[in-house]
């Protein structure tokens, strides 16, 4: 499995001894990345915050460190489109990446501490406060992978509740969550919109044009955690990371609604009995049997359906495509290869000298 860590946002603070010293008041001002302040119209104060400081990496590409009281720092950003310039594909060493990107930072803007700085000023961390966790899976062309993310990732449900459907581009299942959020996107669409962040401006028309043929046809998977979620995974190394994706990719009901109309004859008994073909008739009409049936009854012929037909009732019905388009995806299109001179890897010695490991 080859995934992708897409966004930290991670702190380094100081941490008090056992007999109780207070390395914060030693430390104060030692991280400055300025302050916002807000000046009323008669010339009094109305609020004031820590400023981001923006630093920028391999091709124009950004990420912010901040420092709210002096002692402690904050980085957030995409650290792989900071070190290689794009995020099609990158690396999944969540640590390497975070120190790489401090080192990168310390030598643009001194906002971070060196190895030896961070032993003797007593800094633990990275505590991780959000992280990205993708992965890309290829279709044979462009125009299946569209259909996909609009009939079968359209019609997905999650424990959040039914996806929403953004500009027919991205699929969400708990947008807005504090805890967790998964989105499906059309990698391809999202480096050719016009607006976008991820469009490849910066490349030479070389590169640029290989990084666009390698995004034909991928939809991305994309999984981002935040505090209170990360604290049920107590390591975020690579060796954890694809156990990490599969549970929260596994709690989305991936099913075949779009295919209905085309790819199932209702006549067809041996499938299943009677009964469950009178469901799935009144459900294809457009009838919420959650109104009509006990809850026990609707979610039994709910899983039997489902297992017999893979069609959620739980859902509406969609209007079916003009090619039948399936849910499981054939094993041999998830991970495409990355291409080797557009992918770097950071400095796995880094975390060491530190002395974090995975």
């Amino acid at each position: 499995m080859r995934l992708m860590v897409d966004w930290i946002t991670a702190h380094i603070e100081p941490v008090p001894d056992l007999v109780g010293y207070r390395p914060w008041e030693d430390l104060k001002g030692r991280f400055d990345t300025g302050r916002v302040l807000k000046v009323g119209r008669n010339g009094e104060m109305e609020w004031e915050s820590a400023a981001r400081l923006e630093v920028r990496g391999s091709h124009d590409t950004g990420i912010t460190v901040r420092s709210r009281d002096g002692f402690s720092l904050e980085l957030s950003g995409n650290p792989v489109k900071f070190l290689q310039g794009h995020n099609l594909f990158g690396s999944d060493d969540a640590l390497a990446l975070f120190f790489e990107t401090g080192m990168n930072i310390r030598k643009s803007v001194g906002e971070f501490p060196s190895p030896a700085t961070w032993g003797a000023l007593n800094l633990e961390g990275p505590r991780f406060t959000r992280i990205d966790i993708t992965r890309s899976y290829r279709f044979p062309t462009q125009s299946q992978a569209r259909e996909w993310l609009r009939y079968v990732a359209g019609a997905a449900r999650s424990r959040h509740g039914s996806a929403s459907l953004v500009k027919e581009s991205t699929v969400y299942f708990g947008k807005g969550s504090r805890r967790w959020t998964m989105k499906v996107y059309n990698k391809y669409d999202e480096i050719l919109a016009r607006g976008k962040t991820h469009r490849l401006l910066s490349f030479l028309d070389r590169d640029r044009k290989k990084l666009e043929d390698w995004a034909q046809g991928v939809l991305r998977f994309e999984i981002q955690l935040r505090g209170m979620e990360l604290a049920k995974w107590p390591t975020l190394s690579p060796e954890s990371l694809p156990s990490i994706w599969q549970h929260y990719y596994d709690t989305i009901t991936w099913n075949r609604n779009a295919e209905l109309t085309e790819g199932i004859d209702m006549a067809d008994q041996s499938r299943t009995d009677q009964a469950a073909l009178g469901y799935l008739a009144r459900w294809k009409t457009g009838e919420d049997l959650r109104l009509r049936l006990t809850k026990p009854t609707f979610y039994r012929w709910r899983q039997r359906i489902l297992a017999d037909f893979g069609v959620d009732i739980a859902t509406p019905p969609v209007q079916a495509p003009t090619q039948v388009i399936t849910a499981a995806l054939d094993p041999l299109g998830w991970d495409p290869e990355p291409i080797e001179g557009n992918f770097h890897r950071p400095d796995l010695s880094l975390p060491l000298k530190y002395g974090k490991s995975n």
